[in-house]
């Protein structure tokens, strides 16, 4: 790790959607890669998508990105569902060891709200306006996915 100040990426979001529909879209893989990655986010296609949602249990996304393998690893510190997971995230698992994701959901006034923190390390401090990019991406994605199945009654449609 470098010397200097971590980065902090915070992210709020209100959805229409329980927040355990919420909560398994960020854990169950074919959900998860629906809205993390695809044609929501960049050009790229889903190649794998393994996942141990437990304390200490890890996972692996690999993407298609113009025909460059890109893949996403990290490791789960603490999961509490369906209010709280921590958990190591980056390109690799040298990347992943130098950045932390929080998530907390919690209900207020009928509708879920969502924090995402993404602490960077100072070695990926130059990165973070392209990472805070792409979780606003990202999370417009979650939204239309949980409401959506909010409105149909169920996520696994």
């Amino acid at each position: 790790m470098r010397q200097g100040k971590s980065v902090k990426i915070n992210i709020r979001r209100r959805f229409s959607a329980t927040v355990e529909s919420v909560f398994d879209a960020w854990l169950i893989p074919y959900l998860a890669g629906s809205w993390m990655f695809g044609p929501r986010l960049t050009e790229q296609e889903v190649v794998t998508l393994e996942n141990e949602p437990r304390s200490s249990g890890h996972f692996l996304f690999v993407v298609n990105r113009d025909g460059v393998e890109q893949k996403i690893t990290g490791q789960y510190q603490e999961i509490r569902r369906p209010e709280k997971m921590i958990c190591s995230w980056g390109s690799g698992e040298e990347e992943a060891a130098l950045s932390k994701l929080t998530l907390t959901l919690g209900l207020e006034a009928g509708k879920t709200h969502m924090k995402l923190t993404h602490e960077l390390d100072p070695a990926l401090a130059e990165n973070a306006d392209k990472i805070r990019r792409e979780w606003n991406i990202r999370c417009q994605a979650l939204a239309q996915l949980v409401e959506k199945a909010g409105k149909q009654g169920q996520l696994f449609k």
